[in-house]
């Protein structure tokens, strides 16, 4: 069923803090000291895309490379498309859904175009 942008429903993963920034912290404590660790107002996106050279679009918006975002890619909490291309490959579109502070993982891999 198509989402209200238009595109497929946004994936399930809808999460809280990353486990390995919580410090023995439960998330609704991180997000109450608002630590920069685990910031409300910011979401990440980890990626295991490959290739890794495959450039990234977030809402239709060049953001640079998967190598570029090693770390991560940090977006405003919501629903994003983010679309992975790459030279000999199929593009990638997905529509991700992440929750204030929240921290989600991507992984995929191109196919080679036919």
């Amino acid at each position: 069923m198509p989402s209200a942008r238009g595109g497929p429903n946004p994936v399930d993963h809808v999460v809280g803090c990353d486990e390995e920034s919580q410090a023995g912290y439960t998330c609704r404590q991180m997000l109450t000291k608002r630590s920069a660790n685990c910031n409300p107002s910011v979401s990440t996106i980890g990626l295991q895309v490959q290739p890794s050279s495959a450039q990234i679009f977030v809402d239709g918006e060049f953001v640079g490379t998967v190598d570029d975002h090693a770390s991560g890619l940090v977006v405003a909490p919501g629903v994003h498309r983010v679309e992975f291309r790459a030279p000999g490959f199929d593009p990638v579109v997905v529509d991700v859904r992440v929750a204030p502070g929240g921290r989600i993982t991507y992984r995929a891999s191109l196919k080679p175009s036919a």
